[in-house]
């Protein structure tokens, strides 16, 4: 029975040319076991999976191939099992000096990205001509690239809409806070901030506590979903205690009927290796192009829990769906990303993220399946 799903399994891969043969039906075999399994049943399992894909060559496959198989072990659960995928993924993105096609040099360029720090600027930089990216795109990599190197004082261009945002964040303290319950009482600290900004921002009936969650509200950030909510339930109307709203799209400052001043975020899409950035992420890349001068996280976790405070999800949108919440944002984009950042001190987080980021990589999605790897694993006949 296992061997005809592996044969199934087989047969989908090849329709996508993805080489899944490349790894032995030993590990597909436990992969299958794995997906019908509860977590509290599946640690050593896990640990086999992601130590027998540790040692598989990354030459094997292509990068596309690799992440193909990674993204199927997130829809599953299986974090840590998978983390290894990832990290073969990178290796031949990197590796693949000869190739001129586009999607190639985009994996190879996102990849470096991640890790720009490690890597040498000028390589990076010389690969945009050749991914098809415009100037703007290039101008954007560059001011990341050294920004997070230190190399020099540089700022990307705005157009007028953004200039007086510029203006309000320049220089200043940002506390930015996420939808997390915090384990401390940390409001007046929050408050204390020149600039307080969360994520979804309905209604001041979102801020459960106040000594823990801080009061303030000057900026918010909005995805999709969230926005059509506001539309729906609001009318289009921002909190009126709110200074910036800032929309995903460009069409959506059309919708709002408030005052408030609308921005769209700039498009991060281009250095994302796999997936789309979660909402603190994203944020983060917006705030960093107007030149804070500190920002501090509070309330997040990077997914690990699932606790969210009340009313953060309006009932109007009913639950996510996991598997494919971490398929499309992949958990890894968004822990290499704020550790990027973290680790050249372009943001400061709390106990709570801190201790989060600072398991690196293998521990954090072991931690991760141990918390959310449940959801949606059943393989179905």
């Amino acid at each position: 029975m296992i061997q005809k799903k592996i044969d199934s399994l087989h047969e989908l891969y090849i329709k996508n040319d993805v080489n899944s043969k490349a790894i032995p039906d030993v590990w597909w075999q436990e992969f299958i076991t794995a997906c019908q399994t509860e977590n509290n049943q599946n640690s050593s399992r896990s640990e086999w999976l992601h130590n027998a894909a540790s040692e598989l060559d990354y030459a094997a496959m292509s990068c596309r191939e690799w992440l193909d198989i990674y993204n199927t072990l997130l829809s599953f659960g299986l974090f840590y099992s998978a983390s290894p995928l990832r990290a073969k993924a990178k290796e031949a993105a990197i590796h693949n000096t000869g190739s001129k096609n586009k999607s190639d040099l985009n994996y190879k360029l996102t990849a470096l990205f991640e890790d720009c720090d490690r890597h040498d600027r000028d390589e990076i930089i010389s690969i945009i001509s050749h991914t098809g990216k415009g100037e703007y795109a290039k101008k954007d990599f560059e001011y990341f690239i050294d920004l997070i190197n230190k190399r020099k004082e540089t700022q990307p261009e705005f157009d007028t809409s953004e200039i007086e945002f510029y203006k309000y964040i320049k220089g200043s303290s940002i506390a930015f806070v996420g939808p997390v319950s915090i384990e401390e009482n940390k409001g007046h600290e929050i408050d204390a901030y020149d600039i307080v900004e969360r994520t979804n921002y309905r209604t001041n009936d979102q801020i459960n506590n106040t000594e823990e969650q801080g009061s303030r509200t000057d900026v918010s950030y909005y995805n999709s979903l969230q926005f059509e909510a506001i539309i729906k339930e609001q009318e289009g109307k921002l909190p009126k205690n709110l200074k910036f709203g800032i929309l995903k799209r460009p069409k959506h400052k059309d919708l709002i009927t408030s005052n408030t001043v609308k921005l769209t975020m700039h498009d991060n899409k281009k250095f994302v290796f796999n997936g789309h950035l979660n909402a603190i992420p994203h944020a983060i890349m917006h705030l960093l192009r107007f030149n804070p001068g500190e920002i501090k996280i509070y309330g997040a976790d990077l997914m690990v829990t699932k606790q969210r405070y009340a009313n953060y999800r309006p009932k109007s949108l009913g639950e996510s769906d996991q598997g494919l919440v971490f398929v499309n944002h992949d958990p890894l984009t968004q822990f290499n990303l704020l550790h990027l950042m973290w680790r050249n001190s372009l943001l400061f987080c709390d106990e709570q993220l801190e201790s989060v980021i600072k398991l690196g990589e293998s521990r954090y999605m072991w931690e991760l399946e141990q918390s959310r790897g449940d959801s949606s694993r059943v393989l179905n006949e």
